[in-house]
C-alpha cells in the first residue's frame, strides 16, 4: 500500500537525518584536511577574498584583476568579512557539498532519495574537490539546484513559475557560469530549456554577467564577460607540448615568457591567439588531438598535475566508483518502462554527454567534468530506488507462492519514484 502522509514526513525526516549525519562526518574530515590551501588556484581565490573583505577590492598581487571568476571569491570574502576563522574557511566547499547532497535527495523525491544524497556526499571525486577551495563543490550545488528548478518547470504537470522563482533561477545560472566559466554551455542550455517550458517568464542571468562586465570595463579597461584566465584553457590543450591527457600539466613556459610585461587582458588575448595559431598551422594534428580529448572526457580518472598527488588507492577508488555509477546508469535506462525517464532527467543526461565536444576544444580533465558527473550519480540512485521496491515485491510474491499467504504490496510502488515531483507541481 502507499505510505500515509505522516509516514512520508517521518521518512523524509529520517532521510534528512541520515544524510546530515553522514555529511557532518565528512565535513569534519574535510575541514581538518583543507585548513591550509595547497594549490596555487586556492591561494589566489583566498587572496582575492581577503582583499575584498579588507576593502582592497577584487585584486591579486596588488592589482585589480578579473583573472579568477567572481562567484567563489565573493562567497569566501563574505565568510572572511564576518570574521570566520581561517581554519574554518575550508569548510565552505564541504558545506556546498552537503547542500548538493540534500538537493540530490530532493530531486529523486522518493523515500529512498537519501541514497542520492549519500552518493553525492561520499563520491570520491566530490570529496576531493570539496577538500579544496576550488569552486567545483559550489558549482555542483548550483547545478543540482538548477536541475530541481528544471524538474518543476517541465516534469509531470508543470506549474507556472513565479516571477521570484524565475529571478532566482536566472541568478543561479549566472552564479554557475561565473563560478566555473567552462560550464557556460550547460548554464545557457539549462536556462533556455527552462524558459522554453515557461514561456513569458523572465530571468536575470544577463544582469549579473552584465554587472561583472561593467566592473571589468571600468576597473581593468576591458568588458571581460567571465575571466581573463580563460585564454589559458585553449592554449593548454592546443600547443606543441600538449597531449590529450596532460591538461594543466602541459608545458607552456615559452608562451608565459612571451606574455611577460603586458597586462592580464593582453596576456589573455595572446594565449588565446597562440592556441588558434597552433590549430590553424597544424590542422591534422589538432583534429586528431581533438578526437583524443573527446575520448579523454569520459575517462574516470586523470592523475593530478601536482607532483605527489594522486596515488594508486585514490585511482582505484575513483575507477570503482565511476564503474558502479555507469553500471547503475545503464540499469536506469533499462528500467525506463518501470520508472519513465522524465524530461529534466533527459536534459541533464544529455548535458553530460554534450559537454564532451565542448570541453575538448580546450582540454578535458576529470576534475573539470566533476559537477556534471553528479547528473549520473543522481540517475544511478534512481536506479537503486526502483530496484529495491521491485526486488522486495518479487521476494514477497515468492514467499507468498511458497507459503500460500497473500503477498503484501510493496510499501511504495516503483511508479511512485518521482511522485513527489508531480505532487509539488
Amino acid at each position: 500500500m502507499r505510505t500515509t502522509s505522516m509516514d512520508r514526513r517521518s521518512e523524509a525526516f529520517m532521510a534528512g537525518a541520515v544524510i546530515c549525519t553522514v555529511a557532518a562526518g565528512v565535513i569534519v574530515v574535510l575541514a581538518a584536511a583543507s585548513s591550509t590551501p595547497v594549490y596555487a588556484d586556492e591561494r589566489e581565490h583566498l587572496e582575492i577574498a581577503t582583499n575584498l573583505a579588507n576593502g582592497a577590492g577584487y585584486s591579486l598581487d596588488g592589482s585589480a584583476t578579473a583573472y579568477r571568476p567572481p562567484t567563489g571569491p565573493l562567497i569566501l570574502a563574505a565568510a572572511t568579512a564576518v570574521h570566520v576563522r581561517a581554519q574554518y574557511i575550508g569548510m565552505i566547499p564541504a558545506l556546498c557539498l552537503v547542500i548538493a547532497a540534500l538537493l540530490g535527495a530532493w530531486i529523486v523525491g522518493h523515500r529512498l532519495g537519501m541514497l542520492a544524497g549519500a552518493a553525492v556526499v561520499l563520491y570520491p571525486l566530490n570529496v576531493y574537490t570539496a577538500a579544496t577551495l576550488y569552486p567545483r563543490a559550489l558549482a555542483t550545488a548550483i547545478l543540482l539546484a538548477l536541475w530541481l528548478v528544471a524538474s518543476r518547470s517541465a516534469d509531470g504537470i508543470p506549474a507556472a513559475m513565479s516571477r521570484r522563482a524565475c529571478v532566482v533561477s536566472g541568478l543561479l545560472t549566472a552564479a554557475f557560469a561565473l563560478a566555473v566559466p567552462t560550464m557556460i554551455f550547460s548554464a545557457v542550455v539549462v536556462v533556455l530549456w527552462t524558459r522554453w517550458h515557461q514561456p513569458g517568464r523572465r530571468n536575470r542571468i544577463g544582469s549579473a554577467v552584465f554587472a561583472w562586465s561593467v566592473r571589468n570595463a571600468t576597473v581593468i579597461g576591458s568588458p571581460v564577460a567571465f575571466s581573463t584566465g580563460s585564454g589559458l584553457n585553449p592554449l593548454r590543450g592546443n600547443n606543441e607540448n600538449a597531449t590529450a591527457t596532460l591538461g594543466v600539466a602541459a608545458h607552456i613556459g615559452s608562451y608565459v615568457q612571451g606574455a611577460e610585461g603586458v597586462g592580464e587582458v593582453e596576456a589573455d588575448d595572446y594565449f588565446r591567439g597562440s592556441a588558434v595559431e597552433w590549430i590553424t598551422t597544424h590542422p591534422s594534428g589538432a583534429a586528431v588531438r581533438y578526437g583524443q580529448k573527446v575520448l579523454n572526457y569520459f575517462s574516470p580518472y586523470n592523475r593530478p598535475a601536482t607532483a605527489g598527488r594522486g596515488g594508486g588507492l585514490e585511482s582505484a577508488g575513483v575507477w570503482a566508483s565511476f564503474a558502479v555509477t555507469v553500471a547503475l546508469l545503464c540499469v536506469r535506462v533499462l528500467l525506463r518502462r518501470r520508472a519513465p525517464i522524465l524530461p529534466s532527467e533527459r536534459l541533464f543526461l544529455v548535458l553530460f554527454v554534450a559537454n564532451a565536444p565542448i570541453k575538448a576544444v580546450f582540454f578535458a580533465r576529470t576534475r573539470f567534468r566533476q559537477p556534471l558527473e553528479n547528473n549520473l550519480i543522481v540517475e544511478a540512485a534512481v536506479a537503486v530506488a526502483v530496484l529495491i521496491p521491485a526486488f522486495t515485491r518479487g521476494r514477497r510474491e515468492r514467499v507468498s507462492a511458497d507459503g500460500g499467504v497473500e503477498a503484501e504490496a510493496a510499501t511504495v510502488p516503483t511508479s511512485a519514484v518521482f511522485e513527489s515531483w508531480s505532487d509539488r507541481s
